[in-house]
């Protein structure tokens, strides 16, 4: 019995120990970036941006005031995001038709909305908009 609460005991302790040791010496990873901060050349070198695509479903008003939806794919990285592409959905009465992704050339920059500022009931509920080929479309990420 004194054994067994021994040996208990001194487990707990070496987890102990390795949970401490583990949270003291955790240095998070940080791709292309050398621990001195300097690459091989001895020149600073960049962070890497991490490009994240994310598709998300958008809103549009038609000119007689109703509202459209299209899927949009944006490209996200840094502070900034850019719509690369969008969904185009089967064609109506076509048999076994299915829809497809396109990529979207030139590219949207995709701006926040300030709802204090605007009367347009989209740029109220959503928090980015981007102006494809003169329509203005609002999203959420």
């Amino acid at each position: 019995m004194k054994h067994t609460i021994t040996v208990l005991f001194v487990a707990v302790l070496a987890m102990m120990s390795l949970e401490a040791h583990a949270q003291l010496v955790y240095e998070p990873f940080i791709p292309n970036q050398s621990s001195s901060g300097y690459s091989s050349g001895g020149y600073s070198s960049q962070p890497s941006l991490s490009v994240e695509r994310v598709r998300t479903s958008a809103y549009f008003l038609y000119t007689d005031g109703s509202i459209g939806k299209v899927r949009l794919e944006v490209e996200i990285s840094g502070g900034s995001g850019r719509v690369v592409g969008y969904y185009e959905p089967p064609q109506p009465l076509v048999y076994n038709a299915t829809g497809c992704w396109k990529q979207l050339y030139p590219y949207a920059s995709v701006r926040k909305c300030y709802a204090a500022y605007s009367a347009n009931p989209l740029e109220r509920e959503f928090m980015y908009k981007a102006n494809i080929r003169g329509v203005m479309y609002y999203f959420d990420l």
